[in-house]
């Protein structure tokens, strides 16, 4: 009974650490927050890219 009860508990806790951390290829355990944020500041950065390109693009040649 107590075996069953503490397996429980552990599958439990591993199911609540992975909701909120991921390890990473190189072995690193990274907050799912600092992945979401990551991914964020690429996007906001293509598209700044995008956008300078488009700029460029449409600017008067010299």
């Amino acid at each position: 009974m107590l075996a069953a009860s503490l397996n429980a508990f552990f599958h439990f806790s591993d199911l609540l650490l992975r909701s909120w951390c991921y390890l990473s290829a190189d072995g690193k355990v990274l907050l799912k927050l600092e992945i979401f944020g990551e991914a964020v500041k690429r996007r906001r950065l293509k598209m700044r890219l995008r956008d300078l390109h488009a700029e460029w693009r449409e600017s008067p040649a010299f």
